[in-house]
This record gives C-alpha cells, structure tokens and sequence, in this order.
C-alpha cells in the first residue's frame, strides 16, 4: 500500500483509528462509523491495502464487505445490467471472455468470438 498509505481519505480514517484506539474502553468493539469508512476505503482500494493501512482483520472487513449495506443512503443507484449482443461486433471464430468484479460486488461478464473488444474502454466505463 506504499503508493496509497499518503493518499487524504485513508490518512483520514487512519486518524479517525489511531483517535478511537487511543481512547477507547478495552475490549470495546469498533463502532458502525469507523467500519462504514473502511468499508467506503474498499471500495478504491483493495481490502488487503486497507486492512493493513487501518489495521483491521482481513476477515473480518470483507465479510463486512459481503453484507448488505444498511447504510446506503436511498439515492444511492445501484448499476442495472445490460446485456450488449457483441457477437454483431465480432464475426470471426476466435472465442473470447472477459471478467471483472468491481469492489462493491458487481460483475462484468462478457464473451464473443473474433476480435478482442477495446477492453480499455469497457473497463474505464464498468469501473467509473
């Protein structure tokens, strides 16, 4: 995490942490805020770089991640899938997929024949 551990949103729940931490009553469980904002550091950076940076379980923090997520606010939009028939796109027989899981647990699924499709750009639009 070297090229992220300076960047202001992790800097900040770090402190948010490092505060907790120091004036917390032992044994005393890490409260719903300071999980939502690890949760939200999830979903930029890896759950390996964010755990490590705040010092948090792996396990814990992507079981958490797995949950349903109360906290979303109402106008929060869920991306809808769209199928896209590429096989228009691509006539040739050379056969193709590709895979992509975004941080908050969507997918991206595709698969065609012929030609690889501008992954580039299909990446930027699924991830953005």
């Amino acid at each position: 995490m070297k090229n992220s551990e300076n960047h202001p949103a992790i800097e900040n729940v770090r402190r948010q942490f490092r505060n907790w931490r120091s004036t917390r009553n032992t044994r005393e469980p890490i409260p719903d805020r300071l999980w939502k904002a690890a949760i939200e550091l999830c979903r930029v950076h890896s759950v390996s770089q964010v755990s490590q940076c705040l010092k948090l379980s792996y396990t814990e923090l992507k079981k958490r991640l797995n949950l349903p997520q109360p906290f979303l606010s109402d106008d929060c939009q869920v991306p809808a899938f769209r199928q896209v028939d590429l096989g228009s796109l691509f006539q040739s027989q050379n056969q193709w997929q590709m895979f992509c899981q975004r941080p908050d647990g969507s997918f991206l699924t595709l698969s065609g024949s012929g030609e690889n499709p501008p992954v580039t750009d299909i990446l930027k639009g699924f991830l953005s």
